[in-house]
């Protein structure tokens, strides 16, 4: 979504750049990891469940987390846009089993641990809550919203973080996320519905419910829509399933524009793109969006934009994702 990234050409010095976006990625985190908890190592196992017609979504996260930080800890700081965006309610939160006191300041959820954490140390947080997506795609309003359609569900997850003001404008992410070695999310709803994700499905529970895992990223969002048909190839060197979710959009040109993006920004940088799958989901409003594994075309934007859109979200899966 960043405008930087339609900024990168064959002609820029691609070490330089990765030097500096490394750079920029590391340094301001080295300042707070040790204060609240940042650098540590977070495995999320998470149930999302959905409910079409009111918009109301439930969700219960396990966090295993280990203290990698080299220093004792006590507290935590975990965002998600439901606490901004979603009136998020009915909050719980437990620490190795005992409840725990947590505050809300805008995006961020301030937990407590109850304890010192020694470095090496291990806890297992759990966090639950309910919310209710908007209507509504005005500011970030598309992040967490039912649009013409589609559940557009961003940055759900209570993951481990630092309070960062939320903002409402439209260009930056107001996130700043560690990667986590493991998410496992199992999404439900009251219907059937084809959901787009992060990870990829390794299990389909039921007709309503099915369950996803990604490894080595640094958020997950999800979209769903009852009204989605699907598109699929893959990729050149035939590790990654290219899948397009649309209605209206044009599923196979979407894939085969992504098919090539792929393999270019892999050619410009060197680095392999590291998921099994890739997702272009069209969304029912707000702005083209980029997420580890998936990204997000409105379904307001023509067609002749779409090469250029998909490039730019592609871009984003190196910067700012495997690249961080």
């Amino acid at each position: 979504m960043t405008s930087f990234a339609s900024t990168l050409g064959h002609t820029q010095p691609i070490a330089l750049l990765l030097t500096l976006l490394m750079l920029a990625v590391l340094l301001p985190s080295a300042t707070v990891q040790a204060a609240t908890g940042y650098d540590l190592e977070a495995r999320y196992d998470v149930d999302l469940h959905l409910d079409w017609d009111t918009r109301r979504i439930s969700v219960k996260t396990e966090i295993d987390l280990r203290n990698t930080s080299g220093d004792t800890i006590d507290r935590l700081e975990l965002n998600t846009v439901a606490a901004k965006l979603g009136g998020l309610r009915d909050l719980r939160v437990k620490v190795d089993g005992t409840r725990i006191v947590a505050r809300m300041t805008g995006q961020t959820i301030k937990v407590p641990l109850g304890k010192s954490l020694p470095p090496g140390g291990s806890a297992e947080v759990w966090v639950s809550y309910r919310a209710r997506l908007l209507t509504r795609s005005a500011g970030r309003g598309y992040l967490f919203a039912k649009l013409d359609g589609v559940a557009q569900i961003y940055r759900f997850i209570p993951w481990l973080s630092r309070r960062i003001p939320f903002g409402s404008g439209n260009h930056g992410e107001p996130f700043v996320t560690p990667t986590s070695p493991r998410v496992v999310v199992t999404l439900s709803a009251d219907r059937k519905f084809v959901w787009a994700s992060s990870g990829h499905r390794v299990a389909k529970i039921d007709a309503k419910t099915s369950r996803f895992v990604a490894t080595d990223v640094r958020d997950f969002n999800v979209a769903a829509s009852p009204g989605w048909k699907t598109a699929r190839t893959t990729s050149h060197d035939g590790r990654t399933t290219i899948v397009a979710y649309t209605r209206k959009h044009d599923a196979r040109r979407l894939v085969a524009l992504a098919k090539e993006e792929l393999a270019r920004y892999q050619r410009i940088t060197g680095v392999p793109y590291p998921y099994a799958t890739y997702g272009i989901a069209e969304t029912g409003g707000g702005p083209a969006m980029e997420s580890p594994a998936l990204i997000w075309i409105p379904a307001a934007r023509p067609a002749y934009d779409h090469p250029y859109l998909v490039s730019h979200e592609t871009a984003h899966q190196w910067w700012y994702s495997t690249v961080g």
